[in-house]
């Protein structure tokens, strides 16, 4: 008994650290989930191979365009001017998919979206290999680089949507879910900045600067440049005052949570920007698709008619 009784009397003083410990890790699994959202997926092997295959079909189109007879309104060329116009129709089908209720349990989104990209590539190089690389009418002129400029603003409006979607799966990572995050991490030290002078404010200072809305496009931008450089700042000053009023282990159990504090703090930072630019990627988007196809329905009729 008296041994039992001097075991739990040595074991008892370690268990607070314990429990500090146990406090650390919902800080640290919430921001695991936020890298996991907010890190951008891998092109896919479909998408990679038709980038790929559109890439080689238009070198090699582009290297024999005056050695061909291929012209765009009879043969290859007008099949071609076929496809890549069946193509920009399919195309809507992705915005049917995310917006027609019969159409929710139509496969995953993911499936559609990649198959949208593909076909988003693939519409303009069928187009240029319709018109043989010559610009020919004004109508045909205007539908071939509205084709050309929806296709990039695709690709550009890509590189912010995987920035802002969990795995492409439409589900959005709002700014919201981050500043609950940043905000949770924020109390998992509320116990730490009691102990030590001066950290529980300067976690609040740093907050603000993220928390607030960002009214612009460069005020965005400034506070996704200027947040990381104010972090690295706070960081060595807040492990002076950790190493100076804590133990050994609580100061470094602290300093790891701080720097998931931190990490999640400039991720906030860098995610108002991005919803900032895909908010006006959208704005510019949609209207090209519109002048796409008013363009591409003149110039089909002009061909026709006339």
């Amino acid at each position: 008994m008296g041994v039992a009784a001097q075991r739990r009397s040595q074991t008892s003083p370690q268990t607070p650290p314990h429990r500090e410990g146990k406090r650390a890790k919902p800080a640290a699994s919430c921001t695991t989930a936020g890298k996991a959202a907010t890190s951008p997926d891998r092109v896919s092997w479909p998408l990679r191979i038709a980038g790929v295959v559109c890439l080689a079909l238009l070198a090699l189109g582009f290297a024999n365009r005056h050695d061909t007879d291929l012209v765009p309104d009879a043969g290859v060329g007008y099949a071609l001017g076929i496809v890549g116009l069946g193509q920009m129709v399919l195309m809507l089908s992705y915005s049917l998919r995310k917006r027609v209720r019969a159409m929710q349990r139509a496969g995953a989104i993911q499936r559609w979206f990649e198959v949208h990209m593909i076909l988003g590539i693939a519409a303009p190089t069928a187009l240029l290999l319709h018109c043989n690389f010559d610009l020919g009418s004004l109508n045909a002129s205007i539908a071939l680089f509205s084709t050309l400029f929806v296709a990039g603003s695709g690709i550009a409006g890509r590189f912010l949507y995987v920035r802002l979607h969990r795995g492409l799966l439409g589900e959005r990572v709002t700014l919201s879910a981050q500043l609950a995050e940043l905000r949770s991490e924020r109390g998992a030290l509320a116990q730490v900045a009691e102990r030590v002078p001066g950290l529980g404010r300067g976690l609040d200072e740093l907050a603000e600067h993220v928390i607030g809305p960002a009214r612009s496009v460069p005020a965005s931008l400034r506070r996704a440049l200027v947040v990381p450089f104010r972090a690295r700042t706070f960081r060595a000053r807040a492990k002076r005052a950790l190493v100076a009023n804590l133990e050994p282990r609580t100061a470094q159990a602290a300093l790891r949570a701080l720097d998931e504090w931190l990490r999640t703090l400039r991720r906030t930072a860098v995610m108002t920007f991005y919803e900032w630019l895909f908010g006006l990627w959208h704005a510019v988007h949609v209207p090209l698709c519109v002048v796409l196809f008013g363009s591409a329905a003149v110039h089909v009729v002009a061909v026709h008619v006339y």
